[in-house]
């Protein structure tokens, strides 16, 4: 099951490049009781999961970008691969829809490209990614409403019981549904600091926010989510 996840997206990559043109080919998938988004999201998750230890070792994001900034497409097509899932990951939190998040992570990796002459290593390049990420997320906001219906934290290989699912759906339409519910900041302060696990001085830098307004923002977007999905869950 792995392979199609990771040779699907590689393609991708290598299409948001130039390298690849053309419809990318379609790979039979065993019977499983998900549906094809389930599967996606399988995959993309998946994918997410294996990128931040498989290039731990390699070189630094940073000495990629300078890379990047001479015309290495090579350094960049890394860059891609390496960050590419957590992108995915951090704009689906944000606007709750699948597809307008893959959109958004590939659109956030174009601009990156088109200005890695003007990169400065002032930050991370995994904040700086974040702060184009959360932009654009914003942007999107403002033209569309989230779905709420789909779930990207399906574990691959798991098959889990119809009553299993028909939970998990609940859980994880209310944790959206809360999530969207929430202002703006708080909802970035909530996505960047507990499922993209940055620091709060990171989280400072992506958002424009001081520290202090970081602590404040995510104390309050707890306490309002807890708010929320007690109504919502009826616990």
């Amino acid at each position: 099951m792995g392979w199609p996840c990771k040779t699907a997206a590689y393609g991708t990559t290598l299409r948001m490049i130039g390298i690849l043109s053309g419809p990318l080919s379609v790979y039979p998938f065993p019977e499983t009781p998900y549906d094809a988004s389930s599967l996606r999201l399988q995959c993309m998750s998946a994918w997410a999961r294996e990128t931040d230890s498989r290039w731990a070792n390699m070189r630094s994001d940073e000495e990629l970008m300078s890379e990047v900034a001479e015309g290495d497409l090579t350094a960049f097509e890394q860059l891609v691969r390496r960050h590419q899932g957590s992108a995915w990951n951090a704009a689906f939190r944000l606007v709750g829809d699948l597809h307008a998040a893959e959109d958004i992570s590939q659109e956030a990796f174009l601009r990156i490209l088109r200005a890695a002459h003007r990169y400065r290593p002032m930050a991370t390049f995994r904040t700086y990614l974040y702060r184009i990420v959360t932009r654009l997320c914003r942007d999107y906001r403002r033209k569309a409403s989230p779905s709420l219906c789909q779930n990207p934290d399906v574990q691959a290989g798991q098959t889990p019981s119809p009553e299993a699912c028909v939970a998990a759906r609940e859980e994880h339409r209310a944790v959206q549904e809360a999530l969207a519910s929430l202002p703006d900041r708080q909802r970035e302060a909530i996505v960047l600091r507990y499922y993209e696990r940055l620091s709060y001085e990171e989280i400072a830098q992506v958002t424009g926010a001081s520290r202090k307004a970081v602590e404040r923002l995510l104390a309050r977007g707890r306490a309002a989510l807890t708010e929320i999905l007690r109504e919502l869950l009826g616990r």
